[in-house]
């Protein structure tokens, strides 16, 4: 009841205060991320359990706590936008500004916006096959996200283009599609399966929230072609993803062709499959370590409180002597950040490969008392009890003071275009415009709340939005050139 009570607070300050209009239309990428957070934290958990006959506070040890922290972090997040809103002002409508005097909001033609998704699809089949450690392939990585842009020419009006649409179009991005299916199998990243429909899907609701694209879409035909996806999603793909996962450990053992092969008999092999869902529902209940919340695979990836559940119960179990070591290695992460010449130029001495060694997830299982091999299995946490190991209450404070910048960088993002009237009788209006850029990182945006540790945030500032926006230069000039 206190669950439901925490979904409905967060419910009633939303929508009286920000899904407004006037916010999508001068803040909308920071009112967005307000949005992602309370659905994946508060009402995709009540629906999707109740979807499969479950309490929303299903398997959790903690509940009260982790719905405790839940609500007082929306609070703090929406005192946080408010200030960014009266102190930063309205990015979008600044003329001046290095990110249009670079061509962050240049019109993009048809054939660069396919240019920057090869980009993207080459820098996926770069690090799918060839892998490796080194600096290159660290900054390979970084175009990865690229691979989605193709996916967002349907929606170009939102980044100020109206190209043609046709049939060839549709079936170039269906072949597109199949091949980013297969790099997703052959890489095991089920990710790459889904992250270019969130994309676009994300983008055409934020569109209808600016009021770009129709609002109109409760048509029997899209209905059926909703419930035709959702069965997809839930139904082939999450068996798709869990055969990628049953075959995984053999990645590094066979060719790509073999690894195709097995994971699509395993797909085929439904008995398999629902051993391997025994199999891991009998481990996780006798294992100290247990992210089950909802069954579905896909579902869990925007829902789950089990996340948030561990790192609270293991936080406070956590001792004097362990918090003071756990905050300096969060400290450590931080500045592991910042740019080696950097670090030197100032004495400051960080062992990067070290202190990224481990997930905060794993160091804060390992430090209550977590089974042997705990660390360097990167487990997936979130910063309520992270940051409360570490910082106590006083990470509110942390998160407030974070995220106003965050908010900020992410509108700058987005601009208002005045278009001039065409005839004597009509007046001017304005447009709203979205970089390419920020619709390729849209389930990002999304989903960047919960963070895994609070120092995240001041990490994404000075560093995660640069190489974002600069790898995105870099692929732009190169779709120029072309």
């Amino acid at each position: 009841m206190f669950a439901v009570f925490c979904v409905l607070l967060n419910w009633t300050i939303l929508t009286q205060y920000i899904l407004k209009p006037v916010n999508f239309n001068y803040y909308p990428l920071s009112t967005f991320l307000i949005l992602g957070f309370s659905l994946t934290q508060f009402y995709f958990p009540l629906i999707f359990t109740l979807i499969e006959g479950n309490q929303v506070v299903n398997n959790l040890l903690v509940p009260f706590d982790v719905f405790t922290h839940l609500i007082l972090e929306f609070l703090v997040l929406i005192a946080s936008y408010s200030l960014y809103k009266a102190l930063l002002g309205n990015p979008g409508l600044r003329k001046r500004s290095i990110l249009r005097r670079f061509g962050m909001f240049s019109p993009r033609t048809e054939k660069q916006v396919w240019i920057i998704g090869f980009i993207g699809l080459f820098a996926t089949i770069f690090t799918r096959l060839l892998g490796g450690d080194g600096v290159l392939s660290k900054f390979i990585v970084g175009f990865v996200p690229f691979m989605y842009a193709p996916f967002l020419i349907p929606l170009s009006v939102l980044f100020g283009v109206r190209y043609v649409k046709s049939k060839t179009l549709t079936i170039q991005i269906a072949i597109y599609t199949v091949a980013v299916f297969i790099l997703g199998i052959i890489g095991n990243s089920r990710g790459s399966l889904i992250f270019g429909f969130t994309a676009l899907g994300f983008s055409y609701f934020l569109g209808m929230f600016m009021g770009v694209t129709p609002f109109k879409i409760f048509t029997s035909r899209n209905i059926i072609i909703a419930a035709a996806a959702f069965w997809f999603v839930t139904g082939p793909l999450s068996d798709l993803s869990i055969a990628m996962v049953v075959v995984r450990a053999q990645r590094t053992e066979i060719s790509a062709s073999e690894l195709i092969n097995q994971t699509w008999l395993t797909f085929q092999d439904k008995n398999r499959l629902k051993e391997y869902k025994l199999e891991t529902s009998k481990a996780q209940s006798t294992d100290k370590w247990d992210e089950s919340y909802v069954d579905n695979i896909f579902l869990s990836r925007f829902c789950n409180l089990k996340y948030n559940d561990n790192a609270l119960h293991d936080a406070s179990e956590l001792s004097d002597e362990n918090r003071v070591i756990y905050r300096d290695l969060q400290i450590d992460m931080l500045l592991s950040t910042l740019p080696t010449p950097f670090l030197t130029a100032f004495n400051i001495k960080v062992d990067k490969k070290s202190v990224n060694a481990n997930s905060l997830g794993d160091v804060l299982f390992s430090l209550t008392g977590g089974d042997e091999g705990s660390l360097g299995s990167f487990r997936t946490s979130s910063f309520s009890g992270t940051a409360t190991a570490a910082f106590g209450w006083w990470y509110l404070a942390l998160f407030g003071i974070g995220m106003a910048p965050v908010f900020f960088l992410f509108d700058k993002l987005f601009i208002r275009v005045r278009v001039p009237a065409i005839l004597p009788a009509q007046s001017a209006r304005f447009e709203s415009h979205i970089s390419l850029c920020a619709l390729m990182i849209i389930t990002s945006i999304f989903q960047f709340l919960p963070v895994q540790g609070v120092l995240d945030i001041f990490s994404y500032i000075a560093r995660g939005w640069i190489q974002t926006v600069l790898l995105y230069f870099v692929v732009y000039r190169i779709a120029r050139l072309f």
